[in-house]
């Protein structure tokens, strides 16, 4: 039965390329690459896939690297197809730009030929150009690639002149989440973890450029440090290959026909021959929306059984309840479900877990983790850690047979703190007064109208204690690292990908692709088998009312302990 349903497939594909073989095909594939670019976004539903079967829908624009990806294998399968011309003027995270960069490169492998093209460079813009063959501009361009600089926020003064005063325990100075409202400026340590973080994004920028561009690595420093620089000076420096508008890109391709020419029967073809050259020779480059219906499609010859893959994107809360921003939060219950249903889907047989995540509560975390722990025993799980999985984020990778990161992935930040507002001057100010009446000595302990007194403080920081000492297991657990090693990589400290894997924090540096093929391997699949998206969704599509956000905000409450990464990771250009 196998073998009918692969014959099956493998036929309907070849009838479909054999229409596609006679329409009509550039030997250039314009692929815009515009906007904010992620790594992975889940599934179109299957209703919107139904009709973009059908021509009802256009395609979805490649707005992740997984669309373009499968875009350019397209490209890079197409006898016809010479190669493509990339448009970049997007904006994404360090580790998503190494991913842009790496499908690139596997299609510049697969001798296609990849130009890129930006009215203005900015610096991981121009790091993914390096990649392709050639790179154009307009004369009146801009190369203004001046280096990369993060800024941070601190908001202790401004909280102090509302009356507001934040209580924060950690189990290190390197877990500093909680500086942003308690300090003025960086503590020693974390300034040393926020410049090292720096370091690396910056020498990963200037390594790129200099591999692609073939040159030293202290020339390219001193260029940045000239920028911005005109588009006819970052010629006249090697930095840009031609100069031209972007109507102008098509004269400078090369003027050969497509390799392959369209299959046609004898009776008609000297008909069109004539059409066909004249064809080709005006139209070299095709939009990639127009070339889609007439791209090749490749052979499938996998079964039935594939990979599934759950997404983590976003702060990781306990429960399920309505949340009043749906984006860029998780719930543990909902992971917790998808991860079930690719156990019980008899068509998964490993699992690739996506995580994006800061981190988030302590508890709703370690759920995740267990639950990992637990699939992972009956179905291998491959963890990879996309643009930030730290602190809540490695929390519930760690458990996975395998962990993948970018090299520029932030990770690590293994530790724990609290944080608790004290209102009591701000209620002043407004004349609120508040009388607490209580049975048990800390049943006023969630009070944020008055300070912590010792005792209160030292239960909040054996709560912390705690949770921290049930990460520290959990990693000491599940990775090949000694309790020694760990006391050097642990508290707090956040990592990249790249000094992960030396400390031992990740198996492997590479992207999705790299992650898929690691699963298919752990579960004795063949390198073609299918992928299945089944991440369980609880988003609602509607604001809570009054009560649920009530209840979601007096659960967040009663969360003692958050592993959280100390800032936001900053989309880069």
């Amino acid at each position: 039965m196998h073998h009918l349903r692969v014959w099956l497939r493998a036929q309907w594909t070849a009838i479909r390329n054999a229409r596609r073989r006679h329409r009509q095909l550039s030997p250039y594939v314009y692929v815009p690459v515009v906007g904010p670019v992620e790594e992975i976004q889940p599934e179109a539903t299957p209703p919107a896939r139904l009709l973009r079967r059908f021509g009802l829908l256009a395609p979805a624009s490649p707005n992740s690297v997984l669309e373009l990806e499968r875009a350019l294998e397209q490209i890079a399968h197409d006898p016809r197809v010479r190669g493509a011309v990339l448009r970049l003027e997007c904006n994404a995270s360090a580790a998503t730009f190494q991913s842009l960069r790496s499908a690139i490169q596997r299609l510049r492998a697969n001798s296609k030929r990849v130009i890129a093209y930006a009215t203005t460079f900015s610096p991981f813009q121009y790091y993914v150009a390096c990649a392709c063959d050639q790179i154009i501009m307009p004369p009146t361009g801009v190369w203004n690639v001046i280096g990369i600089a993060s800024e941070y926020v601190f908001l202790k003064e401004a909280l102090e002149q509302i009356g507001v005063r934040a209580e924060v325990v950690s189990v290190s100075p390197f877990k500093s989440a909680g500086d942003v409202f308690t300090r003025s400026d960086f503590s020693e340590a974390s300034r040393a973890q926020a410049e090292w973080l720096l370091e690396a994004r910056y020498a990963e920028l200037v390594r790129g450029i200099a591999e692609g561009r073939k040159l030293a690595e202290d020339a390219v420093r001193s260029l940045i440090d000239r920028a911005p620089l005109s588009a006819r000076e970052a010629q006249a420096a090697g930095l840009i290959d031609a100069l031209a508008y972007e109507d102008e890109i098509e004269s400078l391709l090369e003027a050969e026909p497509s390799t392959t020419q369209p299959a046609r029967a004898r009776w008609f073809r000297r008909w069109l021959t004539r059409v066909d050259r004249q064809q080709q020779s005006a139209r070299r480059l095709m939009p990639l929306e127009q070339a889609r219906k007439a791209l090749m499609l490749r052979p499938q010859t996998f079964g039935w059984r594939g990979i599934g893959v759950v997404h983590v994107n976003g702060v990781i809360v306990p429960s399920s309840a309505p949340l009043p921003i749906s984006r860029g939060i998780v719930s543990a219950q909902a992971v917790i479900r998808a991860l079930r249903a690719a156990e019980r889907n008899p068509a998964v047989a490993a699992i690739v877990m996506v995580v994006n995540s800061n981190g988030g509560e302590a508890l709703a975390s370690d759920l995740i983790a267990h639950e990992v722990a637990r699939v992972n025993r009956r179905k291998p799980i491959v963890a990879y850690l996309g643009s930030v999985a730290a602190s809540g984020g490695y929390y519930i990778a760690a458990p996975a047979r395998y962990i993948i990161a970018q090299s520029l992935t932030i990770t690590g930040s293994i530790g724990v703190l609290a944080v608790r507002f004290n209102l009591e001057g701000a209620l002043q100010r407004l004349g609120v007064r508040q009388v607490v009446l209580k049975r048990g000595a800390n049943a006023d302990l969630l009070n944020s109208a008055a300070p912590l007194n010792e005792a209160q403080r030292a239960i909040i920081e054996r709560q912390v204690t705690t949770a921290y000492e049930d990460f520290k297991r959990l990693v000491l657990t599940h990775r090949p690292i000694t309790e020694e090693a760990f006391e050097r990589i642990g508290g707090g400290r956040v990592w990249t990908g790249a000094q992960a894997l030396t400390h031992g924090l990740v198996d492997a540096l590479g992207d999705f692709k790299r992650a898929l093929e690691q699963a298919r391997s752990l579960a004795h699949l063949p390198p073609d088998s299918p992928v299945y998206d089944v991440t369980w969704s609880t988003a609602e599509t509607v604001l809570p009312g009054p009560a649920a956000l009530q209840g979601w905000l007096a659960q967040l409450q009663r969360s003692w302990a958050w592993c959280l990464l100390p800032w936001q990771e900053q989309p880069l250009q």
